[in-house]
């Protein structure tokens, strides 16, 4: 039994169709430019991922079509060959994905795992393109954005400083501040002369309040040239008679009241004209209370529309790197597959294994050959006790 097994395990593996396995492998490597330094240790759980990007059916699809599976002698569809010609599988401790592809033609079958390990490289390139087109589409949009935004806040920018006509307003405020600084000058020197002349005022009506209002002048009669004539024909005793008496203002506060009232006046007039420069003192305090603080606003508007216009500036010049540097942004955010160690053909098939069966085989019937022995050994003792059975049971019917 176990010979005729292993003469059948023989034959039926010499005449099944040899089937070779071509291995190759797929490198999954880190990007190089910008590296995670948040992520220093490789993450390998994220490795099985990649395994679709062999055993996908796009991939196994354009695989049959090319080299032409679907057709005789093979028929197969691209699910057919995924399940059974196709294992992908990550190596252990490894950035690797091991591709096996067992097929029937030992150079076809390294053709296969050559191509879809290639496959599987494009595969993930035209994704990283296709997100590379994508970050581009969405950082182009927000540099029009960013765009937009730097050109409204520079209308604004200019438009708030054409209102503001700083500069002329700043000159109002220097005008007005030198006129201050004059009219300042002017109350001092007005308060001063004021000063002066109501002292002034005070002295000369002290002066004129000790002067009497009249005089009275001893005036010769002979101080007339034909008076004097005459008196000459007086007697001695006579003489005394020849001079008057006459009461008259007294010209000292005459002059001291003319003083006085011009003093007077003079006060006055610097009074009023210090009431003049401080009410313009006063009006020219409060525009320029007014204008600076209308300056301090509009400045306020104008460095506010400034940091507007930096604050825009930076973000278009942050959209403009982004989008130029946008590929370099997917590289660096996405991995490689690279195909290292391409699948050579293999020499030798690893089914059917002829020895391994025929050996099996063998083994197998032995173990149904001692089985069925030791079933007919148990049948052959199991009889003669039926039959002693029977005997007894016949012998104990006649009996009764």
């Amino acid at each position: 039994m176990a010979c005729l097994s292993m003469l059948v395990a023989l034959i039926v593996s010499w005449t099944s169709p040899k089937i070779y396995r071509a291995t190759t492998y797929v490198l999954v490597s880190e990007s190089k430019v910008h590296p995670d330094v948040s992520r220093p240790d490789w993450d390998y759980t994220f490795l099985p991922t990649y395994i679709q990007f062999v055993d996908n059916d796009a991939l196994a699809m354009e695989t049959v079509k090319h080299f032409h599976l679907d057709g005789a002698p093979y028929h197969l569809t691209p699910h057919r060959f995924l399940r059974g010609s196709v294992d992908t599988q990550v190596v252990k401790n490894s950035r690797l994905l091991q591709i096996d592809v067992d097929f029937p033609d030992a150079q076809l079958a390294a053709e296969l795992a050559n191509y879809l390990a290639k496959g599987a490289a494009e595969l993930n390139a035209r994704i990283n393109d296709v997100d590379t087109v994508n970050t581009q589409t969405f950082l182009k949009r927000r540099l029009d954005e960013a765009s937009a935004h730097l050109a409204e806040a520079r209308a604004k920018s200019l438009d708030v400083q054409r209102r503001a006509h700083l500069e002329d307003r700043e000159r109002q405020l220097k005008i007005l501040l030198d006129e201050k600084e004059v009219v300042s000058r002017q109350v001092e020197d007005l308060r001063s002369a004021a000063a002066q002349s109501k002292q002034k005022s005070a002295s000369l009506a002290e002066s004129l309040s000790a002067e009497p209002r009249t005089v009275q002048l001893k005036k010769s009669i002979v101080s007339d040239r034909f008076l004097e004539r005459a008196a000459q024909s007086l007697p001695a005793d006579k003489q005394d008679l020849l001079s008057a008496t006459e009461e008259t203002s007294n010209p000292i506060r005459q002059e001291l009241a003319q003083e006085l009232a011009e003093s007077n006046a003079g006060a006055a007039a610097d009074q009023a004209g210090l009431d003049v420069v401080v009410a313009r003192l006063s009006q020219i305090d409060a525009e320029t209370a007014g204008l600076t603080a209308e300056l301090a606003q509009l400045r306020s508007a104008v460095d506010e529309s400034e940091e507007n216009v930096k604050l825009a500036r930076e973000g278009y010049e942050i959209a403009t790197r982004d989008y130029l540097n946008a590929s370099v942004t997917v590289t660096a955010r996405s991995e490689d597959l690279k195909p290292v160690s391409p699948a050579i053909i293999p020499e030798n098939p690893i089914r059917p294994r002829i020895l391994l069966n025929t050996i099996a085989a063998g083994l197998l019937g032995l173990v149904v050959s001692a089985g069925l022995a030791l079933a007919v050994d148990n049948a052959r003792c199991t009889e003669p006790e039926r039959l002693r059975i029977v005997e007894r049971e016949a012998a104990s019917g006649r009996v009764s």
